[in-house]
C-alpha cells in the first residue's frame, strides 16, 4: 500500500490558485505541485493554470489570467527536499472601452520542506504521510508602477515588486486505493518599491481520491473535493486599506490524474460555489489548471 499512498502524491494536480479582477483577491497564487510535492524524487515539471472573470469594472469587463510555470523538486537527502519555481504569465481585459494586456516573467519562489511522516501506520490499515514548507517568494518578475496609465489596475502585473515569505503544511491519509489529503498554503507579502502593500493570501483544501493502478505501470487517479481561498486587502503607500480589494472563494474541483511509469500528466476544472470578490464586482467562472510531470 506504501506504494499506493506514493502515487496518490504523484498523482493528484496542481492546486494553484491564479485569480484576477480589478480590485479583488487578485494574482493570488499557491502552491504550485499541490500534493504531487509529497513524491519522494527528484522531478521537473511544467503547468498551465488559468482563472476567467467577468466584471463591472470600466463597464463590463472579461478577465483571464494565464500562467506556464516551470517548477523542479530536489532532494538534499531522504527527508528535506528544495522547490524552485519560474513563472510566465499573461493577464487580458476585454472590455467595452477596450481591450488590454500585460504580459512578462512572474516572482520566482523558493521553498524548503521537510518531510514529517512517510507511509506511517495509523493501525487498521490507515498509513500517514505529512510535510511542511517554508521559503521566498523573489522580486524577479515585471512590476510597472504606472500600469494605470494602460487602464490596467496592480494586479496585473506578472510580478508584485515586493519580497514574499510563503508556508506549507500537507497531510494525506489513505487506506487500499482510497483517502483523503488536506493542504494549507501561506503567502505573507511585504512592501513592494513603491510602498504598495498586496494583501496576504491563505488557501486550504480537501481532496478524496481513489487510485486504479494496473501491471503495466498505468495508473487513473480521479478526485474531487473542496479549497478555500482568501486574500486580505490591499494596502495603499499611506497604510490604509484600499476599498473593494480582497476576497474569498469556496470551489469545487473536479481532477484525474493519468501516470505511466515516471510520467504525470495532471488535469484539474474548479468551479466556484460561493464567492466574494472585490465587494462583488468580480465573479469568478471557473479555473482550469494542467501540469506534466518527469520524476527521476
Amino acid at each position: 500500500m506504501k506504494r499506493g499512498i506514493l502515487l496518490l502524491y504523484a498523482s493528484i494536480g496542481v492546486l494553484s490558485v491564479v485569480a484576477a479582477c480589478d480590485k479583488c483577491a487578485c494574482n493570488m497564487s499557491g502552491p504550485s505541485g499541490g500534493i504531487s510535492d509529497l513524491v519522494y524524487k527528484n522531478g521537473m515539471s511544467l503547468q498551465y493554470a488559468s482563472a476567467y472573470y467577468k466584471s463591472n469594472h470600466m463597464g463590463k469587463s472579461t478577465d483571464v489570467f494565464h500562467t506556464c510555470l516551470l517548477a523542479g523538486n530536489y532532494y538534499l537527502n531522504e527527508n528535506l527536499k528544495f522547490n524552485a519555481q519560474i513563472p510566465y504569465q499573461l493577464n487580458t481585459r476585454n472590455s467595452e472601452v477596450g481591450n488590454s494586456q500585460n504580459q512578462g516573467f512572474g516572482d520566482a519562489r523558493v521553498m524548503l520542506h521537510a518531510i514529517l511522516m512517510k507511509a506511517r501506520d495509523l493501525g487498521k490499515g490507515y498509513l500517514a504521510e505529512a510535510q511542511v514548507g517554508l521559503g521566498f517568494k523573489l522580486p524577479t518578475g515585471k512590476y510597472l508602477t504606472d500600469l494605470h496609465a494602460s487602464n490596467l489596475p496592480e494586479n496585473f502585473n506578472t510580478g508584485n515588486g515586493a519580497f514574499g515569505i510563503n508556508a506549507q503544511a500537507s497531510v494525506a491519509i489513505s487506506k487500499d486505493q482510497m483517502g483523503i489529503y488536506l493542504g494549507s498554503y501561506y503567502l505573507q507579502y511585504l512592501k513592494s518599491k513603491d510602498d504598495y502593500h498586496f494583501g496576504n493570501q491563505l488557501s486550504l483544501s480537501s481532496l478524496f481520491f481513489v487510485i486504479k493502478e494496473w501491471s503495466n505501470g498505468f495508473a487513473l487517479t480521479p478526485q474531487t473535493g473542496f479549497s478555500w481561498e482568501h486574500s486580505w486587502n490591499d494596502r495603499g503607500v499611506n497604510g490604509f486599506q484600499i476599498e473593494n480589494t480582497g476576497g474569498w472563494g469556496l470551489l469545487w474541483p473536479i481532477g484525474l490524474s493519468i501516470r505511466k511509469d515516471a510520467l504525470l500528466l495532471n488535469l484539474q476544472y474548479s468551479i466556484p460555489l460561493e464567492q466574494n470578490y472585490a465587494g462583488g464586482d468580480s465573479q469568478l467562472r471557473n479555473k482550469m489548471a494542467i501540469d506534466l510531470h518527469y520524476f527521476f
